[in-house]
C-alpha cells in the first residue's frame, strides 16, 4: 500500500562541513539510520531509491500547515524554499547529500549546522509503498515520490514527544486527571511550543480524555503511540 510519510533525522549537520564562499554544507545526512522512530524500517531498495530521488530535491523551512497544504494545493510557498540537493550518495544505512543554500537562508542554515542542536534536522516528505507482516509491523519497501526535504524543529512533532515522554503511558494507571494533565502541560512547556497549531488547553483536554484517566492494560507501545497521536491530532 501507498502511504504519505514525513520521516526525520535529527543528526543530519553532525558531519555536514560549511563552504561559506558557495554557500554550500557538504555531507548532510538526509537519512541517518533504516530503522525510523515512526517504527519503519526501510529497506535497502528504499534507501536506494530515496538517493536517486533526493538528487535535486528541494529544501524548505518547515513542513506545511495542513490549511496551507490546502489552500495552496499542495504547492509550497517559494518564500521558503531555502536550497538544493546535489551529490546525494548512499553509505551504508545512510544517505549523504550536498546542500546548496539561497544566500538569504545561509546566516540561518550556517548557524544551526554549527551548533547541531538536538531536536533540529531534515524530515523527508514522501510517498513510499509500505509492506505490513503478519505481526502488523510496518517497513517501507520502496519510495516512489521525494515531494521536498524540510528544515524542521522536531520538538514540535507528535513523535518526538512520544520517544521522549513514552512513559507517561506506562505509567498512566493509577494518577489522576489533574497530575496526568499536568505531565502533559509539562511536556509542551518543556519544548516551548505547541504541537503543530494545537492549541495547549484543547490538546491537553483530548490528553486527559484520552489518556489521564484510563489504564494502560496490555498496550502495546505502538497501540499507545497510535492512540496518542489520536489523541492530539483528534
Amino acid at each position: 500500500m501507498l502511504k504519505d510519510i514525513l520521516e526525520k533525522y535529527d543528526d543530519c549537520f553532525k558531519e555536514a562541513r560549511a563552504d561559506s564562499t558557495n554557500h554550500t554544507l557538504s555531507g548532510v545526512a538526509i537519512m541517518g539510520t533504516r530503522f525510523s522512530k515512526n517504527g519503519y524500517e526501510y529497506s535497502s531498495n528504499a534507501l536506494d531509491s530515496l538517493t536517486h530521488l533526493a538528487e535535486g530535491s528541494k529544501v524548505f523551512l518547515n513542513h506545511p500547515s495542513k490549511s496551507e497544504y490546502k489552500e495552496r494545493d499542495g504547492v509550497r510557498d517559494v518564500r521558503d524554499f531555502a536550497g538544493v540537493f546535489s551529490g546525494v550518495k548512499r553509505s551504508g544505512d545512510k544517505v549523504y547529500g550536498n546542500l546548496k543554500v539561497r544566500e538569504s537562508f545561509w546566516p540561518l542554515f550556517k548557524d544551526i549546522a554549527s551548533m547541531s542542536p538536538r531536536g533540529v534536522g531534515m524530515s523527508i516528505n514522501s510517498q513510499a509503498k509500505v509492506h505490513k507482516d503478519v505481526s502488523g509491523k510496518e517497513s517501507v519497501v520502496d519510495i516512489v515520490r521525494l515531494r521536498s526535504c524540510d528544515l524542521v524543529a522536531s520538538a514540535a512533532t507528535v513523535d518526538s514527544l512520544w520517544e521522549s515522554h513514552r512513559n507517561i503511558f506506562e505509567s498512566a494507571r493509577g494518577v489522576d486527571v489533574q497530575e496526568a494533565t499536568q505531565r502533559f502541560r509539562n511536556i509542551i512547556n518543556g519544548v516551548g511550543t505547541t504541537i503543530n497549531t494545537k492549541d495547549i488547553e484543547e490538546a491537553k483536554s483530548k490528553f486527559r480524555g484520552t489518556c489521564g484517566i484510563k489504564a494502560v492494560k496490555k498496550e502495546s507501545k505502538e497501540d499507545a503511540k497510535d492512540r496518542f497521536r489520536r489523541a492530539v491530532r483528534g
